[in-house]
């Protein structure tokens, strides 16, 4: 557990386990480094000299012997921060470049459970009224720790969430429909799409929820329209319960 903490931080698998060994061993030859993480000597030497190019590992010498020893391990939260300000100090010129494309594209499309978050998080930005049609228990099942952050959010935003749900998920329905600014419908399932759709402004997020997960981003007024008048028609005749 502790290793995939430390390559989510930024080091590589070797590194992850060459730094846990130290912790343990304290003071140790490339021999007890390599014997107590598993790493090959012949690789140990290129794994500590990254180590210490990252502050993370330091050398001494002892009666004619190198050993080397852990930094403490508040220095990787460092490493992070320094990562974040770096990430900072590019976002400028990275978010040009992407101005430039932005508009260029109508249409984009994304997998799994971070892409379709990330669908969900543009269309957050908009700030306006959401409506969204062909939800399932589908969604909270595999978004289950991420749903109680948007929903906060769209909260905090005061974004309207008017919602139609399929009679099958009548126990969503409930759940989300004691949220503040949010209005709920129900409609029996043959009225209902398998993929979720979600029309927020001009913009159109269509999901299909399959083992993997796609996920599309269109944003074109004309489009955003005639979702609007289909999911009007739906509302007209969907039961408030």
């Amino acid at each position: 557990m502790n290793e995939e903490i430390l390559i989510k931080a930024g080091l590589v698998r070797n590194e992850a386990k060459v730094y846990l060994a130290l912790l343990q061993l304290g003071s140790a030859s490339v021999t007890e480094i390599s014997q107590g993480s598993g790493v090959e000597r012949t690789l140990v030497y290129g794994v500590l000299r990254k180590l210490m190019e990252k502050g993370l590992v330091s050398s001494v010498v002892k009666i004619n012997k190198k050993y080397f020893e852990p930094a403490n391990p508040q220095k990787i939260l460092d490493l992070i921060k320094e990562r974040e300000k770096q990430i900072e100090g590019a976002l400028p010129e990275l978010k040009r470049m992407y101005k430039s494309i932005e508009k260029k594209q109508e249409v984009h499309h994304y997998k799994g459970k971070e892409g379709t978050k990330t669908i969900l998080e543009e269309l957050l930005k908009e700030n306006k009224e959401w409506l969204i049609f062909g939800t399932t228990g589908k969604t909270a099942e595999l978004l289950s720790f991420y749903l109680p952050q948007f929903h906060r959010k769209r909260i905090e935003r005061k974004t309207m969430f008017k919602a139609i749900y399929s009679e099958e998920s009548i126990k969503r329905a409930e759940e989300i429909k004691k949220m503040k600014f949010t209005e709920v419908k129900i409609l029996p399932k043959e009225y209902m799409t398998p993929t979720h759709v979600s029309i927020v402004g001009n913009k159109v997020g269509i999901i299909l929820w399959s083992e993997e997960p796609l996920g599309i981003l269109i944003e074109n007024k004309e489009i955003a329209e005639s979702f609007k008048n289909y999911f009007k028609l739906l509302w007209s005749i969907a039961k408030t319960f």
